[in-house]
């Protein structure tokens, strides 16, 4: 019986004649049989968390929730092997538990692994790849229900095409993954000033002395907020080669013109969970520290996190959880959403509400500590659409200058945060950070109560257009329109290799859906758009 699929933002919908739950790569084989037996078209979907239509298919739907086991953890070896369907925070807190973690850990962890290598999903810091950089082993049941393995170790080159595999190569059962000892992390946030987050010099500093890094900034305001971590305790002398060409750029540009200074909760199965119900959205939730309290410095936040170690008083504590659950839950989940709600039918009232939040929420130092699971990744709000693009480092005050001169001279109302986070070059040929050093920047816009903002699609589509000027390259889960022309620009051999190996590995076009087939056309399509042909 067909039944509707979407994503969590649910920015349209499909409508599969058949859904498939297999339980082993034998079970996958015997759908991929049966597809062909039907001449049909197959798509694989993790956690619906991509807002776009990259897994959508009126045809065959290939759930992986049910394959969500972790196979082994090997200490020795550092290496990790799971399920496609496994979730990021299942594998996070089974390597906590061997004295393990991933040194890439995304700002979300509800999703699967095999959706986040699929889109070479990312975290942030000068040493830190994206995860398909980190993949030692693949799997895979191609388009005439053959097993294939990657390995590292066997044919490296097919492995870096096929770790960041857009869903196009075939099913991904099975994840070998590299690891490292676990860290425990300090992460210190404060407001960052205007001047500071426009000197591009003192950015590139700030990018090679911090294991992770990232900043915000609140449109409407001149208020940002940044995050830096570090192993606790522990000093840090942090390779230099994306900050130096950054601050070879800044110093140009400074001659030229002088700046003006997570037991985890498992998400209800498909059939469980219709279209509309339990929703929610990513955002960073710096305002809630899982480790360290909240204070006006930096040092107060540390002695209480010291103070935090021992038993609560239980008066103590439920004073806590309430003031928790106003601010996270009645404020920041119910009160922001209604207010954007208003905003959608009152749009003048945007810039206010962004300066409401920004004073509420990003004027106060935090210091957390924890495990990377408890430092880098936060809560969700409410479904939002999310345009996001890498570019080079080295141009990311750069990008942030024209962006703020955009919204302004096109008079654009956006909601918040602009998000800059910083990654290494990646090896893995479709990963929006193949070959060079990355700086990516994500502009969220919700969509409260369903509702859509005035300026959603005027800001992507400029945002888009700016990007595209400075050669950046899109994030695949995310909003963009790109075709074959564009493709080739931006990946060159990359994107000619892999499509070579899609080829190879489904020569009928089983996993060709329409949003893959965009990527192949000469025209440019929306990432979003799905017709249901």
């Amino acid at each position: 019986m067909s039944s509707q699929w979407t994503n969590m933002a649910q920015i349209g919908v499909c409508i599969p004649a058949h859904h498939h739950y297999p339980t082993s790569a034998a079970e996958v084989q015997q759908v991929i049989a049966f597809v062909r037996a039907c001449n049909g078209k197959c798509r694989v979907a993790g956690a619906g968390k991509s807002p776009n239509s990259s897994t959508f298919t009126n045809d065959h739907l290939l759930h992986m929730n049910r394959m969500n086991k972790i196979v082994s953890i090997d200490a020795a070896t550092r290496l990790l092997t799971c399920e496609a369907g496994v979730l990021m925070e299942d594998v996070m807190n089974a390597l906590d538990r061997h004295g393990l973690m991933l040194r890439c850990v995304p700002s979300y962890v509800q999703t699967t692994v095999g959706g986040c290598i699929a889109t070479a999903t990312h975290s942030s810091g000068i040493t830190c790849r994206s995860l398909s950089d980190y993949v030692r082993a693949l799997k895979v049941v191609d388009g005439r229900g053959e097993l294939h393995t990657f390995a590292a170790e066997k044919n490296a080159k097919e492995l870096r095409l096929a770790a960041c595999h857009l869903g196009a190569l075939g099913v991904v059962t099975e994840i070998t993954l590299e690891v490292q000892p676990r860290v425990q992390w300090r992460l210190a946030s404060n407001p960052l000033s205007m001047a500071d987050a426009t000197d591009a010099a003192l950015v590139a500093r700030k990018v090679r002395e911090n294991e992770y890094y990232r900043w915000w900034w609140v449109p409407h305001t001149e208020g940002c907020y940044e995050s830096c971590g570090n192993p606790d305790g522990e000093a840090t002398d942090r390779p230099a080669a994306i900050s130096t060409a950054m601050e070879k750029a800044a110093a140009e540009e400074k001659e030229a013109d002088p700046p003006t200074r997570v037991t985890p909760k498992r998400p209800l199965k498909y059939e469980e969970a219709p279209v509309g119900g339990g929703l929610r959205a990513q955002h960073p939730d710096v305002s809630k520290p899982r480790i360290a309290a909240v204070d006006a410095s930096p040092a107060a936040a540390e002695s209480d996190n010291r103070r935090s170690s021992s038993v609560l008083d239980p008066a103590v504590a439920t004073v806590s959880a309430l003031t928790n659950w106003v601010t996270n839950e009645l404020i920041r989940h119910q009160l922001v959403e209604w207010s954007l709600w208003v905003a959608c039918r009152y749009p003048s009232l945007q810039p206010h509400i962004n300066r409401t939040y920004q004073k509420m929420f990003y004027t106060t130092p935090a210091v957390q500590r924890g495990s990377a699971l408890q430092c880098f990744t936060f809560d969700c709000l409410f479904r939002q659409w999310a345009n996001e693009w890498a570019i080079d480092a080295s141009r990311a005050v750069e990008a942030f200058q024209k962006l703020r001169a955009m919204i302004e001279r096109e008079k654009m109302l956006l909601h918040f945060p602009v998000e800059f986070r910083f990654t290494a070059a990646d090896d893995s040929d479709m990963s929006p950070a193949v070959g060079r050093p990355t700086c990516w920047i994500g502009v969220v816009m919700y969509r409260p109560r369903g509702q859509e903002a005035r300026d959603t699609r005027r800001v992507y589509d400029g945002f888009n257009k700016l990007m595209e000027e400075m050669e950046g390259r899109p994030h695949w889960a995310k909003y963009y329109d790109w075709g074959h022309r564009e493709m080739s620009a931006a990946y060159g051999s990359h994107w000619d290799r892999f499509l070579e190996l899609r080829r190879k590995m489904d020569p009928d076009s089983l996993f060709v859906n329409e949003w893959f087939s965009h990527l192949m056309s000469p025209d440019r399509v929306n990432s979003t758009d799905f017709k249901g042909n």
